[in-house]
């Protein structure tokens, strides 16, 4: 099941391995996986190589409300799953700026089961008076009662703009309670670059958070991320333990990762042994140009796989070929293509892969992947909406052969619902008894183009647009 959920232990934390425009890339497939990934409840990202991209500062921003996500079945592409986002007043977040947060309000997951969306996964966001996240609740879809349950939730400590520590908790159902599950402390220095951060997981036998794993980050004099080392917990000795290493090295002027070498512990030896390293390329505006992966044999490094970039935009790539290392011809085989586009803020509205055909060309196969994203504009800087507003959400969009309509009024009251087209004829329309709440799933068999549902309530009125695609 496909949810955005922080259920891992662990808040993921991307390095720059590569500029964001790699970074992106690099993720492959649902966002609806970086969604989870980037918000583990809180994106954190020690180092600020990607600050750079950070590029809207006017008053107007763009926030991401959607994802539907297509897998191809061997003969075409079809609907698998799909996401929406709503947010309040001037929170949002997106995939590409990854310095931001997903900072939305509500954000419901489905699924396609080959005729129809259904209910998936429910996730809502609570806030403190900083608009920094407190807590994260996840519920998953009981098909049997119709109804949302709840599944795990994290609570999130904050002092000075730093998340200090967050608890996961899972859902007892029997105990209709909260359970403890496990635990992340993070330290920091001066400048508000993380130190370490250190994984737990609860005994419930003795009622006590146990160590796992830390991670232990060093910096150059420009903030940039230098070493991560990965330590487990032994209960044997009550010590940590090395795992692994991770060094970066940057161009000049230090603002480009050129190279990220990764080390295992030998503990036979007492040192750091190489495993792989990534080695990246630049053109003269600073696009990057090659990732290259590399293992070491013992003595030497073996090519593995190779990424190359090209048709950038912002230094985002609007085309990537992956190749992977035949050791038969020693030449770099095609495997993947993937293509971007993106909007005015750079962030990104689709990507789709094929894969490399033997017989010389590419063609989509039941490996790949098509995913579509949606924004929408809003005044950064304004006072949170409170609870309570009127609000309509549209779902999937575009629509195809039907669209799920949820409406919350801030006064419970009886309304009329149309749907007009482009030339305001109306298309459907329907009565509505007095109520807060409403859902209902509306087939559909329109054209494509441009749409839009009216709600005329007795106190408050609603429009909103959507597009039917075929």
């Amino acid at each position: 099941m496909k949810t955005i959920n922080f259920t891992l232990p662990v808040i993921l934390i991307l390095f720059s391995l590569a500029p964001a425009s790699a970074q992106t890339s690099s993720v492959h497939g649902s966002p609806l996986q970086s969604i989870k990934d980037l918000n583990g409840g809180i994106y954190r990202n020690p180092n600020a190589e990607i600050d750079r991209y950070l590029r809207t500062t006017s008053a107007t921003g763009s926030r991401i409300t959607g994802e539907t996500d297509l897998d191809n079945n061997g003969a075409a592409f079809v609907y698998s799953d799909s996401i929406i986002l709503t947010y309040s007043g001037s929170r949002g977040g997106d995939l590409n700026h990854l310095g931001t947060q997903l900072k939305f309000d509500n954000a419901y997951i489905y699924n396609y089961n080959g005729t129809s969306w259904v209910n998936a996964t429910y996730e809502y966001q609570t806030f403190d008076a900083s608009d920094e996240v407190q807590s994260t609740v996840a519920q998953t879809w009981n098909a049997t009662t119709s109804t949302w349950v709840n599944a795990d939730e994290n609570i999130y400590i904050w002092s000075g703009g730093n998340l200090q520590s967050y608890v996961y908790q899972v859902w007892d159902s029997a105990g209709s309670m909260w359970t403890n599950n496990a635990k992340t402390v993070y330290t920091y220095d001066g400048a508000g670059n993380i130190l370490s951060e250190t994984d737990q997981n609860w005994d419930g036998s003795t009622s006590a958070w146990v160590n796992s794993y830390s991670y232990i980050y060093t910096y150059n004099a420009n903030n940039k991320i230098t070493t991560q080392i990965d330590q487990s917990w032994d209960t044997v000795s009550n010590s940590w333990i090395n795992q692994d290493k991770q060094t970066y090295t940057y161009d000049v002027t230090n603002t480009y990762v050129l190279s990220q070498l990764s080390q295992l512990w030998n503990s036979g030896s007492s040192s750091w042994v190489n495993y792989s390293q990534h080695i990246y390329t630049y053109d003269g505006m600073n696009d990057q140009l090659t990732a290259l992966a590399q293992t070491w044999n013992g003595t030497s490094w073996d090519n593995y796989s190779l990424a190359t970039y090209s048709s950038f935009v912002a230094q985002l790539p609007q085309t990537e070929i992956d190749q992977t290392w035949n050791t038969s011809t020693l030449a770099f085989d095609n495997s993947q293509m993937f293509t971007y586009t993106y909007n005015s803020f750079n962030q990104e509205t689709s990507s789709a892969s094929t894969s490399w055909n033997i017989g010389g060309f590419w063609q989509p196969t039941t490996s790949d992947r098509e995913s579509r994203f949606y924004y929408q504009n809003y005044v950064t800087g304004v006072a949170a909406i409170t609870a309570g507003n009127d609000e309509v959400m549209l779902y999937p969009v575009p629509a195809a052969d039907g669209l799920n309509i949820s409406v919350n009024w801030r006064e419970a009251q009886p309304f009329s619902a149309a749907i007009y087209n482009i030339a305001g004829a109306v298309v459907n329309q329907w009565q509505v008894p007095a109520c807060s709440s409403y859902n209902i799933y509306i087939p559909l068999d329109l054209q494509p183009g441009f749409y839009f549902l009216k709600l005329n309530g007795a106190s408050s009125n609603m429009v909103k647009q959507f597009v039917v695609i075929k």
